[in-house]
């Protein structure tokens, strides 16, 4: 098929799926799908390699698009899907236009790739994270006449006795007829099943008068027959017990989750095999390290998961089948049953008193009003306007803000941004905190040492500073400590999470890369020296040996020249290699994996720049072309005026983009006779460049067509 042709037929294949997307995005149930299938259908738009095609195609969805992944999670998915998902968002923020908004979207990559990091390490067996209470798998389903259950979700229940006038009477929140109708059974089977338990073994001293409210937390996914029957009946047990400040509490383990629904004599009803095995997919990209199914639905579990383990042979998960309540009841490694000391209980009983009425009416208004009003205090994304940072939940709700001085570069420049704040869960609780670095303002007469990377808690508190006050020397000076961050990224290695930072030195020239527990903010063994600022770096495994590296742009002040180089993360205590007066004494010269100079242009030397920089804020590595870039910085011909670098996966092969407006400063001094020819934007003075770039291999620097 010619070249004109496939634009055809690519463009016909674009106009015949807008409809049906339409359609879909109007109609389907699931949010996950929705974003999933518009993605695809965005892919399909990027394959035309036509900005006409892109520009008529993508602007009607793009808000839908951005409001979905908003909302998107990579758990409980397989990671391939989440990849495709990223890889079609990077595609969008590659796009120079005004009608998406580029940060917001580099923010939902930033977070997800976080939380897709968290969660290839759960598969893989090398971290996880506490999570109290019991969930459940919940389906979505785009075909709910036929049952056709695509994806899920793990949900969760709360539940809050208080006193009723007369009778039982049972409040559903979201309080919508269908869901009532579909769950109505199991709420009162569960209920008769909790009582029973608690009647048997006369704990406590039951009455007939309950108002119990039940909200599902997430409010998502579609209830599936009888499957919650299991998790009512302990949430029911566990609530009454604390209800009525019973001796003994019963308290689910952390990270279990359950499925099943159960009959008037407490045994575990069974439900589909198609149905187990999707609710096993979804539990197994998760947090959850035991998942409790009905008996009858063991095997068909085990098989699952012995299909899903052979992508990640490491994923801690065990399968556990029950027949009854009591069968659940009677095992420790499911539920704790224990008795609670007097002094506690009685401490309850007075609390309990004066605050009921004041927290069963605060209860019932947040439950009334759980739609309206935002409750969400977890910091999810950060954004930057004027010169504040806005610490915003995943709805786009400010949480708190900093004021700090670079706010305002990085209001437009999201990889800027990203370069001195994150938001992390640094202890693995589930609630997200703040890392800034640099000078933050917090009033008139007080600032925070712009030597500092600070780490807030989700309500702004501070947690930890840290401070880099290490002191070298080289053959030309003494160097001294004043060092500021830029945030590089986490690993986790031995089971410890490591944040890298890079510390540049304010006053001279040296840089330093290194990792500190970022649960402590301590510094961690091992530093890699640097004869110059280093801009920005990525952890990437670069030789694709299953370790990880690090990929970093900046300068060396010794050979004057931008530097692009990679090393192993575990190098420890060296100096990269740069001429004798430059190189910091008494570390050894560092092994790079590649090391890789760029020479100054007849610009530079025109303007007699020293040294030419890496903007800041521009190096990154773009997963669709597969390659670092990164653009070049002359304070003598400004910040607008560059060349883009694009540098291949191995560090050799480069391609130079010419910025408009870099070709129409060095095109007029071609055309007055202040620089030679060729003009900028061609093949011949991109050559020139590429041919001047210097590698080092087996300790010598050679030039491209030179390399073994």
């Amino acid at each position: 098929m010619s070249e004109g042709n496939n634009k055809q037929y690519i463009l016909t294949a674009v106009d015949s799926e807008h409809g049906i997307i339409k359609d879909f995005l109007e109609e389907s149930f699931s949010n996950r799908e929705k974003l999933i299938n518009l993605s695809n259908y965005f892919d399909l738009i990027f394959s035309s390699d036509n900005e006409n095609i892109i520009n008529a195609f993508l602007p009607e969805f793009i808000e839908n698009y951005t409001r979905l992944l908003n909302q998107y999670e990579p758990y409980y998915i397989n990671p391939a899907v989440t990849n495709k998902i990223l890889e079609v968002a990077t595609k969008i923020i590659s796009l120079n236009t005004e009608y998406i908004n580029l940060t917001i979207i580099s923010n939902h990559i930033i977070r997800i790739e976080e939380q897709l990091k968290y969660l290839t390490n759960i598969l893989n067996g090398t971290s996880g994270a506490k999570q109290d209470g019991m969930t459940f798998p919940v389906l979505e389903s785009d075909n709910q006449l036929n049952n056709q259950y695509s994806y899920g979700i793990l949900e969760s229940i709360s539940v809050q006795i208080r006193k009723n006038k007369s009778g039982i009477k049972f409040l559903i929140i979201p309080s919508e007829s269908q869901l009532e109708e579909k769950i109505a059974k199991q709420i009162n089977d569960a209920w008769e099943n909790a009582l029973n338990y608690l009647k048997n073994n006369k704990v406590i001293t039951l009455n007939t008068n309950y108002e119990v409210l039940i909200a599902f937390d997430r409010k998502a996914g579609i209830l599936v027959g009888n499957s919650l029957g299991v998790v009512l009946t302990i949430a029911f047990i566990e609530e009454l017990l604390r209800y009525h400040n019973s001796k003994m509490i019963v308290d689910a383990k952390e990270n279990i989750a359950m499925t099943g629904g159960i009959d008037e004599s407490g045994k575990i009803i069974s439900t589909s095999k198609e149905i187990i095995r999707v609710k096993t997919e979804v539990v197994f990209y998760s947090l959850t390290r035991l998942f409790c199914v009905p008996k009858a639905n063991e095997l068909a579990a085990e098989e699952k998961l012995k299909e899903l383990k052979k992508d990640y042979p490491n994923r801690n998960l065990e399968i556990v089948g029950l027949v009854s309540i009591d069968d659940l009841l009677n095992r420790r490694n499911i539920v704790e049953i224990r008795k609670i000391k007097l002094a506690v209980r009685t401490g309850k009983f007075i609390r309990k008193n004066w605050i009921s009425a004041v927290a069963t009416v605060l209860l019932a208004i947040i439950f009334a009003y759980m739609y309206v009003i935002d409750f969400d205090v977890n910091p999810s994304f950060i954004s930057a306007r004027g010169e504040n940072l806005l610490i915003k939940n995943k709805n786009g709700k400010v949480l708190w803000t900093k004021n700090v001085k670079y706010a305002v570069i990085a209001e437009n420049n999201s990889n800027y941004l990203n370069s001195y704040c994150r938001i992390y869960d640094i202890n693995k609780d589930g609630v997200n905190e703040v890392l800034i670095a640099g000078e933050i303002i917090e009033s008139v007469n007080k600032i925070i040492d712009n030597t500092f990377i600070s780490c807030f808690d989700h309500k702004g508190i501070l947690i930890w500073q840290y401070k880099f006050e290490d002191e070298v020397l080289s053959k030309r000076e003494n160097l001294g400590n004043f060092y500021s961050f830029t945030i590089i990224d986490t690993i986790t290695m031995n089971n410890k999470s490591l944040l890298y930072l890079i510390a540049s030195n304010q006053s001279t020239f040296s840089s330093a890369i290194f990792p500190i527990d970022i649960s402590k903010g301590e510094k961690c063994a091992g530093i890699f020296w640097c004869s110059g600022h280093t801009n920005a770096a990525v952890i990437k495994d670069y030789n694709s040996n299953g370790k990880p590296d690090i990929i970093a742009a900046g300068v060396d002040n010794g050979y004057e020249q931008q530097v692009l180089f990679a090393f192993e993360i575990d190098t420890l205590n060296v100096s990269r290699k740069s001429i004798d007066d430059y190189f910091i004494f008494n570390y050894p010269e560092a092994k790079t994996l590649a090391y890789v100079r760029f020479p100054k242009t007849d610009v530079d030397i025109y303007f007699e720049t020293r040294i030419p920089g890496v903007s800041q804020g521009s190096f990154y590595y773009d997963y669709v072309k597969q390659a670092f870039r990164f653009s070049t910085y002359n304070d003598d011909i400004g910040e607008n005026a560059h060349l883009w670098i694009e540098v291949d996966k191995s560090l050799i092969d480069v391609n130079v983009i010419v910025d408009n407006q870099y070709r129409v400063l060095r095109d007029t001094l071609v055309a007055k006779g202040k620089l030679n020819s060729p003009l900028t934007d061609t093949k011949e003075y991109k050559q020139i460049y590429k041919d001047n770039i210097l590698y080092l291999q087996h300790g010598k620097w050679a030039k491209r067509d030179e390399l073994k």
